[in-house]
């Protein structure tokens, strides 16, 4: 498990606003790689304050809380990349579209915020668990 102050170093030390929101995603509702992957923009509730997740672990569907913070991360990501359906739109050719982004960019932006923040310990799901 990370402590706070490790996830307060790794979040600071994300390379950009995409990776950054990602984190904070997985470490706010506690989602995993491919549920992250799947959240679409309509997956958000702010009336009331939870994200819904579709067919996650055994296929079930659930709300996770979604905090205050992870809101405001959310709105201020939002305005910048404007996502159509997927809240982390991938890549094809190169280019953005409106596709998943594969979890293995979420992996790698996992891996070098924790190398950018100095953080040794093996980096799994479990670590960034609240």
């Amino acid at each position: 498990m990370l402590s706070r102050e490790e996830v307060g170093r790794l979040l600071a030390a994300c390379a950009n606003r995409l990776h950054r929101t990602m984190l904070m995603t997985m470490y706010s509702t506690g989602v995993r790689r491919t549920e992250l992957c799947q959240l679409k923009t309509s997956d958000i509730d702010s009336q009331r304050m939870v994200v819904h997740v579709r067919q996650g672990k055994g296929r079930r569907d659930r709300d996770v809380p979604l905090s205050p913070a992870l809101l405001e991360q959310l709105r201020g990501y939002w305005r910048w990349m404007r996502p159509k359906t997927f809240l982390f739109p991938g890549v094809i050719d190169g280019w953005r579209a409106d596709v998943p982004i594969n979890d293995k960019m979420v992996w790698f932006a996992c891996q070098n915020a924790a190398r950018a923040a100095g953080i040794e310990k093996a980096f799994t799901r479990r670590l960034m668990a609240r």
